[in-house]
């Protein structure tokens, strides 16, 4: 799964006004690192949270609706090659 555009956007700021408190004190870069990894931390949780939500509803519906579940999808076969009658071998 990819990031957005967004997501880029302020993840690049981030570092990039991490860096620049770096320069201005030497414990300042190391503590807005762990910050930003503790905020990215949080929402990953929070959208991990959100979407296990998300198919627990759809789940409940479907089971609604008598709907059952599928097996996993059967590895595909190697397709049996088979000589043509009266064709020499």
């Amino acid at each position: 799964m990819g990031m957005t555009d967004l997501a880029r956007v302020v993840g690049l700021l981030a570092l990039a006004a991490t860096a620049a408190t770096a320069g201005l004190h030497l414990f300042a870069g190391p503590a807005g690192l762990l910050l930003g990894g503790l905020l990215w931390l949080g929402a990953w949780w929070r959208g991990t949270r959100l979407a296990s939500q998300a198919v627990r509803a759809f789940d409940g519906l479907a089971r609604g609706l008598d709907m059952v579940r599928c097996g996993p999808p059967e590895p595909p076969r190697e397709a049996e090659v088979r000589p043509e009658e009266g064709s020499a071998p």
